[in-house]
């Protein structure tokens, strides 16, 4: 999954690194705070590609994984055009289209845990910017599908009235992205149920991008997420 200016109200309690800016913001930024920590990893990895370890994701989104049990507070399907995406050279490489489930379960006194996931969502290169894996220099004809998305637990409140509905479809939000990272269009679904001064700490964070003849690239969670075996780190490259 990208980079960007963290909310105001978002306290960040875990650094997470690279990925797609198809993420929320705040995944983004944690993700970013750790692609640096993970490029000496990519030099490791860049063979795995779909022959190396696979990425569980599903397993990781499962609502057993929050212990769940009840039906999800919050479940509803949100799509994102024009977000951008950032990888392991710290440039933006490619624009996305999203389609993501967000569920939320209680998890305890003023927790709540989250499953974030994204399916059916594509990707497009653009020309002359580095690959995801930092393999070389993309000519803007790659493009392909990715999956996966994250997980974690929210520290805070609801608020009386959500500013989205807690079920069903919440419409299209277009982040209006340029391939800089400014994104004036951007919206946290955090924000849109949450009281200002929530946290939220990452359990899990990972997606797999098809590129076809372009190649696989995985961009997870590592060794920012130490507890988490599931958290094998980036590999591969679109290129």
């Amino acid at each position: 999954m990208k980079k960007f200016t963290i909310l105001a109200t978002v306290v960040v309690m875990l650094a997470i690194g690279v990925t797609a800016y198809a993420a929320d913001q705040e995944v983004r930024n944690n993700r970013n705070n750790q692609r640096n920590n993970q490029n000496h990893q990519k030099d490791n990895q860049s063979d795995r590609g779909s022959k190396g370890p696979k990425l569980q994701w599903e397993k990781q989104l499962a609502a057993k994984m929050c212990n769940a049990q009840t039906e999800p507070i919050i479940n509803v399907r949100q799509k994102i055009i024009n977000d951008v995406d950032s990888g392991t050279a710290g440039n933006y490489w490619a624009f996305d289209t999203i389609h993501r489930q967000i569920k939320v379960w209680p998890a305890g006194p003023g927790k709540y845990c989250a499953t974030i996931r994204y399916e059916d969502s594509k990707f497009q290169a653009v020309a002359g910017q580095r690959s995801p894996g930092n393999g070389g220099v993309l000519t803007g004809k790659e493009r392909g599908e990715f999956e996966g998305g994250y997980r974690g637990i929210i520290t805070g409140s609801l608020l009386a009235q959500p500013k989205w509905r807690l079920h069903g479809n919440v419409g299209t939000t277009d982040y209006a992205c340029n391939i800089s990272g400014n994104c004036p269009g951007y919206v946290s679904w955090l924000g849109q149920y949450f009281t200002p001064g929530y946290s939220f700490s990452y359990d899990f964070w990972g997606w797999v991008y098809d590129g076809g003849k372009y190649g696989i690239w995985i961009n997870a969670c590592g060794a920012d997420i130490p507890t988490n075996p599931a958290c094998i780190g980036n590999s591969g490259d679109i290129l």
